[in-house]
């Protein structure tokens, strides 16, 4: 968790260590995840030079999407061991105008199907207490993923028509985001890929909360 503050922490290793924390699921952890985001969650564009003069931003595109992708990430867990303080915190995030877009989102995103009421509009701490949020899936796991695939099975199969060696398998791996929209995919044997991949991408997965998530998919070619 002290990565999270130290100036010394790549802001590529930011995402990573928000996943972690949030696989972990630890409670202990949330007041740490919690003060990140509001640190960070508006911390973008130039600042003020410190003796005067024009606005200095030190930050490149690549930095801020990491550090955006983080705070996803951050939220995402949030949600999930939070209660009714956290969730007021996610929906300040959310409103603040100087959250980035994907911020933004992701904030909103995790108060999707909540119940209105909370203990501070009449409802009872118990009830506050109760209150879930309604997320999908932090990550699509594989059964999720070959349920998604199943339908498009003999189409990707007919990639393989006619070629001179069959592999036993193809091992498509692919980038996914929170609406279940596929890019990036790569295939192995390598041979394929020009086939396999543009019929990969047109399928639909289920959504979850990843706003950039790696997958695999086996696809057996012998049954």
């Amino acid at each position: 968790m002290s990565h999270l503050f130290d100036p010394a922490t790549p802001v590529t290793d930011l995402a990573p260590i928000t996943a972690a924390l949030r696989q972990l699921a630890d409670p202990s952890a949330l007041p740490a995840l919690v003060d990140f985001v509001q640190l960070y969650h508006a911390d973008i564009g130039g600042v003020p030079a410190s003796e005067g003069g024009d606005a200095v931003d030190d930050r490149d595109l690549g930095d801020q999407q990491h550090l955006d992708a983080a705070m996803e990430t951050a939220i995402d867990a949030i949600a999930r061991m939070g209660g009714p303080d956290e969730q007021r915190v996610l929906d300040a995030i959310a409103e603040h105008p100087a959250t980035p877009p994907a911020v933004a989102t992701a904030a909103r995103r995790a108060r999707v199907g909540q119940q209105p009421d909370d203990a501070g509009d009449g409802g009872s701490a118990a009830d506050a207490s109760e209150m879930t949020f309604a997320m999908p899936p932090a990550r699509l796991d594989m059964a999720a993923i070959e349920e998604a695939v199943a339908p498009h099975r003999a189409e990707l199969l007919e990639c393989l028509r006619g070629a001179p060696s069959r592999p036993a398998q193809l091992r498509i791996q692919f980038r996914y985001d929170n609406e279940g929209r596929v890019s990036h995919v790569s295939v192995m044997p390598r041979g394929f890929e020009a086939c396999v991949a543009p019929r990969f991408e047109a399928i639909q997965l289920p959504p979850s909360g990843s706003a950039r998530e790696i997958g695999t998919y086996i696809l057996d070619t012998l049954h």
